[in-house]
């Protein structure tokens, strides 16, 4: 039973990691798209999302 709990953890582990892994990834594809959109918004809005991206990395890189 305890050789059981443990493949769990490893394999929930491995998941958070990937998850982690593809919302950085997202996060800067979602980052282009915002900007891409630059003439259709408000500037506040894409410096509120810039400020956001340059937040997040170094939450991820900490957590990683």
């Amino acid at each position: 039973m305890r050789q059981i709990c443990h493949i769990y953890l490893f394999i929930g582990s491995r998941f958070v990691f990937s998850v982690i892994s593809v919302s950085r990834y997202f996060s800067f594809f979602l980052f282009i798209f915002i900007s891409n959109l630059h003439p259709y918004t408000l500037f506040p809005t894409n410096s509120i999302s810039l400020f956001l991206g340059l937040l997040v990395l170094p939450v991820l890189q900490l957590i990683k």
